[in-house]
């Protein structure tokens, strides 16, 4: 473990270091993180170690306003005394509050960027990234890249595209939603992955893309939906339904929930809250401003 103070953690924070690939893992409660740098050893040391000082406390910041982020409110007050996951969430779902949304939607993507922002701090790293859950945020220095695939249902499973980020596409943040996510989804949507320029934003726009995906077929039984509070008590989601099986779609039956999906995001894209979004529906897909990027499989 390159942390010197490992005995320091919490008895409920997990910590794992691999060496070979510059990696450490960090797990407390539903946070559950890998983080990667590159660059000399005395600067991946020192970031590491600063890491692994904001972990601790990452959790309880979140916690203590659990309550207040979990309302549908119309705003939130950006206070400068809140824990700065805290603010980073309120300030990621900002630009949705004419519509129904927390702070919540954008909490995996907000500890990832506060806690990259923390392992960078005063740091000269080549490269570096926190993927927490799957919600990644991202440094590159000058000449770097970072090779990332879109809509991966699960670990191991194949993208429909890969391709290289760069620092000069301004993409600090990847975030993936849908329905077969570990967060609920009001539509049906198997995956949507948002490239924008940090993770809590990219976090905001994928949940917010995925809950647009839907046809008006729906009543036919394609789609089974539970309310939220049924699954989960404690949910932000309330009373809302939710997605929780959906049958095979004609064609025409995709094509109208991808369609749906695709005018939303391409709002995104011409009001700059996100650089680029994919959205997969059973096995057929639609890139949204995705012809700037380099592309380098599918």
């Amino acid at each position: 473990m390159v942390c010197a103070n490992a005995n320091a953690l919490q008895d409920d924070v997990l910590a794992h270091w691999y060496e070979p690939s510059h990696r450490l893992h960090l797990r407390h409660g539903p946070i559950d993180i890998i983080a990667q740098a590159e660059g000399v050893l005395s600067e991946r040391e020192a970031a590491f170690n600063q890491l692994f000082h904001a972990f601790q406390q990452v959790l309880v910041g979140i916690t203590e306003h659990l309550s207040w982020l979990r309302q549908p409110q119309a705003f939130w007050p950006l206070d400068p005394n809140l824990p700065a996951t805290v603010s980073r969430m309120c300030k990621a779902v900002q630009p949705y509050q004419q519509q129904f949304i927390t702070p919540m939607a954008a909490v995996a993507g907000s500890v990832a960027d506060y806690l990259l922002s923390q392992m960078c701090h005063q740091r000269h790293l080549r490269k570096a990234s926190v993927n927490n859950g799957g919600d990644i945020a991202l440094y590159l220095g000058p000449n770097e890249q970072f090779r990332v695939g879109v809509c991966e249902l699960k670990p191991g499973q194949p993208a429909i595209a890969k391709m290289l980020i760069r620092p000069e596409q301004g993409i600090n943040g990847i975030a993936t939603s849908g329905w077969q996510g570990r967060s609920f989804s009001l539509g049906v949507a198997d995956a949507v992955t948002v490239l924008a320029a940090s993770a809590s934003q990219a976090d905001a726009a994928a949940t917010m893309i995925a809950n647009h995906v839907n046809c008006s077929d729906e009543s036919n039984g394609l789609v089974s939906r539970i309310a939220a509070f049924e699954l989960d008590p404690q949910s932000d989601l309330g009373e809302r339904e939710v997605t929780q099986q959906v049958a095979k779609f004609t064609h025409q039956q995709k094509h109208e929930a991808l369609s749906s999906g695709a005018r939303f995001a391409r709002k995104l894209v011409n009001n700059k809250l996100i650089v680029a979004a994919w959205i997969l529906v059973q096995q057929e897909h639609v890139a949204i401003n995705a012809n700037q990027l380099e592309i380098i499989s599918s």
